[in-house]
């Protein structure tokens, strides 16, 4: 195969693997855009039903029920081994017990999904739930902490985490500029706020861990709604125990629904990190929430809730942009990586060529090598003897590669100009002169030089 079918070869499985993150990327995108209809759900519950608790309750309620219908998919291991099996782990080390707790992380996101963005607003709320999010989700890539498989965040991955949290930041400039509390009960509810942000990645890492015991995620996560379901009702019957029906009508069922959303929230964050990561995954996440929230604040919540609509200022359009090139710079990462990482392997493998059979493709093997040229009709000659021969090499073409008896011998063109000499064009081993006298060299790794 040429050299230009090979670029081509390999820029192809670059290419499908960038297409593949894009594909899977979409199911946190689309789902995630369904967190603000939630939150809008839960708040007319909760308004319905007298306490917020309340709306927290049917949420959780709702999720449970509805991912009960998918518990019993798993033809390896019935429900029953399942919880044969958690029972098992549960006894088998000090800390395995903490995969019991994601319904606990599930009500907290929930719960401070509304109550806290009453006080502080919407936009220091959810800047300081992305803070939560995307550092969180680094710490556990990076680390494998929670029983999570740890992958490597490149710099791309790292830079777009960065710019998605500025990007956030920008988005909600304008309301949190506008809000007006003081700064001490602000820096507590945002404390709060970052944490519900921390929680939502923590709760899919110990969801995952539960998923392998009960058998499938599904099972995971209506443990996860069922319990949390049993601790919201507590809590609620605790505070506030004669809710109000009153006002609950047909036109107000839709209310009801948003444990409809969570089900699906929380199954992504366990399935999806497997593919692409934690980091990425939430990205794709802080988008859709983003998109959908641009959307929900100009006609869903002026008309739910009867709120003054949220105007679309190019503040906010420039705050998105950043988000989409931050995204976009954790869906390529691989790729980048991976493309940069191949065309170092192409080097080494062409270095290895020229210092021959059993060589280590290193500059280090090249010190030593002497080698000249003649005048303009630019052939070389490799004098490092191999296996007591001196190499012959055919005429070199001034932009491409240098062929011996054994095998192609690479080197690259720059053109530069000394005192001595002009048009001198400097080679990975050799010193190639295409006019003038005869010159020869010795190639210096520690300078990177042919030295004459």
């Amino acid at each position: 195969m040429s050299e230009e079918g090979k670029r081509t070869g390999g820029s192809l499985p670059l290419l499908s693997q960038a297409l593949r993150v894009f594909f899977i990327s979409l199911a946190p995108f689309f789902v995630a855009g369904g967190l603000p209809l939630q939150a809008v759900c839960n708040i007319g519950v909760g308004r319905l039903l007298g306490h917020p608790l309340w709306g927290v309750s049917v949420s959780c309620s709702l999720g449970a029920v509805v991912s009960v219908f998918l518990i019993c998919h798993n033809k390896d291991r019935t429900l029953k081994e399942g919880f044969k099996e958690l029972s098992v782990r549960v006894r088998s080390g000090p800390f395995e017990w903490v995969a019991l707790c994601p319904a606990v992380l599930g009500a907290f996101w929930i719960g401070a999904g509304i109550f806290v963005p009453p006080l502080t607003g919407f936009g220091p709320f959810y800047t300081a739930v992305v803070c939560g999010q995307i550092s969180m989700s680094m710490l556990v890539d990076c680390t494998g902490i929670i029983w999570s498989p740890r992958k490597r965040v490149s710099i791309p991955q790292a830079i777009g985490a960065v710019l998605v949290v500025c990007g956030v930041l920008v988005f909600q400039l304008e309301g949190i500029l506008s809000e007006s509390m003081s700064m001490v009960p602000l820096i507590g509810l945002l404390a709060v706020a970052l944490g519900a942000g921390c929680s939502l990645v923590v709760e899919s890492t110990l969801t995952r861990r539960l998923s392998s015991s009960l058998g499938t995620p599904w099972r995971a996560v209506w443990f996860d709604f069922f319990f949390a379901a049993i601790l919201a009702t507590v809590a609620a019957v605790i505070v506030y125990p004669s809710p109000s029906a009153e006002g609950v009508g047909p036109l107000e069922f839709w209310k009801f629904v948003g444990g409809i959303f969570g089900v699906f929230v929380v199954a992504v964050g366990v399935i999806v990190p497997s593919y692409i990561g934690f980091v990425f995954t939430f990205s794709m996440q802080v988008l859709g929430q983003l998109v959908s929230s641009v959307l929900v604040d100009l006609f869903v919540a002026p008309f739910l809730l009867g709120v003054k609509p949220v105007p679309f200022t190019p503040l906010r359009a420039g705050g998105l942009s950043v988000v989409v090139v931050g995204v976009l710079c954790g869906m390529f990462a691989d790729a980048l990586v991976s493309f940069v990482s191949t065309g170092e392997g192409r080097r080494q493998k062409r270095l290895k060529s020229m210092a021959g059979d059993g060589g280590t493709g290193s500059d280090e093997d090249l010190k030593g090598r002497r080698c000249h040229s003649h005048g303009p009709s630019r052939v070389w000659r490799d004098s490092r003897t191999m296996s007591g021969e001196e190499v012959q090499s055919d005429r070199v073409p001034a932009d491409g590669l240098g062929s011996s008896d054994h095998g192609q011998i690479p080197f690259r063109i720059d053109l530069g100009v000394s005192e001595k000499r002009e048009n001198v064009v400097e080679g990975d081993g050799c010193l190639v002169q295409t006019e003038g006298d005869d010159v020869g060299g010795v190639w210096e790794p520690d300078e990177g030089t042919v030295r004459t």
